[in-house]
């Protein structure tokens, strides 16, 4: 873990040196933050707005998506149940009758 840990560093500081910086002018507690900071209360909440709105965007597909789905059984029980109704209506109408006979002890 130790090899590790001082190959990462030397590659850091090497790459560090690369760009102009120089390695030793940092301790270990200073932190390089390379994302680019709000420029002002404005940037949060434009980002607060934006994250509202997909978190938004994402509940209103989620409700779309089971309602279709809601919408797809219900029609898929109608047609079954049609299905059902038009079996028994055709076997009767030919006379037939189907028994189901009640389950015998063995």
């Amino acid at each position: 873990m130790r090899e590790a840990t001082s190959s990462a560093r030397a590659t850091a500081e090497q790459a560090l040196s690369s760009m102009g910086l120089r390695p030793a002018a940092f301790d270990d507690g200073d932190v390089i933050d390379v994302a680019p900071a709000a420029a002002s209360g404005t940037a949060l909440i434009l980002d607060t707005v934006k994250r509202l709105a997909k978190r938004t965007s994402q509940g209103v597909l989620l409700f779309v998506a089971v309602a279709v789905l809601g919408i797809a059984m219900w029609s898929l029980g109608l047609f079954v149940g049609a299905a059902l109704l038009a079996f028994v209506i055709v076997t009767r109408g030919l006379g037939l009758r189907i028994d189901i006979a009640a389950p015998r002890p063995a």
